[in-house]
């Protein structure tokens, strides 16, 4: 046929058509083996989830999850700490298993003023890259104050510029609470995230924004464009007053929309380690916690999110 004889592609059409070949680049699960140049985020694991078997053998759990493919942890302060080891020493161990200190999780009285100075310290001699806030910003009783996160937000600006100079990043942990309605219309979380300054880390997890209203995470990650270094990865399968032991859902059999927020990560969010978390108790005598490690990493793999086995 003779091309003076087609019909003119306009301007308008050529974006459709390449923001349609786009999204479909970023939402195939495939995506980041098929192009090599899209830098894929790291996969840690929150120890929260693996509490029991860490407090059995701590050395043999983080080599068995290093083995399996997992690149770096998270610690909490709340649940099992560093495991009886000095911070320095659990730096240690990691780096012998080639393991990164992804982040720590901490109380708002780890960031109180007079305990700031040592929980830096402490971020430092383990190497963690993140000291991250796991209660809620504000009380309950200010809860759906806009005003009172505004304060929230200037409060963690402030925590963060001290860090920076320690060469750690300050983080505040997304929870159900943080996605309800506020008296003058949108969200805790939007209001929150909006007032701070780059350097502070909003860490979206997956479950948290779910649970907390059924908000969709892929947009949340968005809203946060360039920010979202770190999320928490769980699946989600309806509401649940504690998302502990008994919430267990094979991942990809529930409702998380896992292409769109992988999408949301890669495209838009800037991120930088993906962290998956499953809860199961803290006396567990089997190996419930690590057979879930290995299955959501699997998970992960099938979707091409993941390093292969063995590399």
């Amino acid at each position: 046929m003779n091309r003076m004889n087609q019909p003119a592609l306009h301007r308008r059409d050529f974006i459709k058509m390449a923001g349609l070949a786009s999204a479909s680049l970023t939402l195939n699960p495939k995506r980041l083996a098929a192009n090599p140049t899209v830098k894929r985020p790291k996969v840690g694991i929150q120890l929260v989830g693996l509490v029991s078997s860490c407090q059995r053998d701590c050395d043999a759990t983080l080599k068995e999850l290093a083995a399996m493919g997992y690149e770096g942890v998270v610690f909490s302060s709340r649940f099992g700490g560093f495991f009886g080891k000095k911070p320095d020493e659990m730096r240690r161990v990691l780096a012998g298993e080639g393991l990164e200190c992804v982040g720590w999780h901490v109380p708002d009285t780890a960031l109180a003023q007079n305990s700031l100075a040592a929980t830096l310290d402490v971020a430092n001699a383990v190497g963690a890259k993140y000291v991250v806030q796991v209660t809620s910003a504000v009380g309950k009783e200010n809860s759906r104050s806009k005003t009172a996160w505004l304060a929230a937000a200037e409060k963690f600006n402030r925590l963060a510029a001290v860090a920076a100079a320690r060469d750690v990043r300050i983080g505040y942990h997304s929870e159900d609470s943080d996605f309800i309605p506020l008296d003058e219309g949108g969200t805790a979380w939007e209001a929150f995230t909006t007032a701070l300054d780059p350097e502070v880390l909003p860490q979206i997890d997956t479950f948290h924004v779910m649970n907390g209203g059924g908000g969709d995470p892929a947009q949340a990650i968005r809203r946060i464009a360039g920010r979202a270094r770190v999320v928490h990865l769980r699946e989600w399968n309806g509401p649940v007053r504690s998302p502990g032991a008994e919430t267990h859902i094979p991942w990809g059999e529930g409702r998380t929309p896992w292409n769109e927020v992988f999408a949301a990560c890669e495209d838009a969010g800037g991120t930088e380690w993906y962290v998956l978390m499953e809860y199961w108790g803290t006396n567990r005598a089997d190996r419930a916690d690590i057979d879930s490690a290995r299955r959501n990493l699997d998970f992960m793999r099938s979707r091409e999110r993941a390093k292969p086995a063995g590399r």
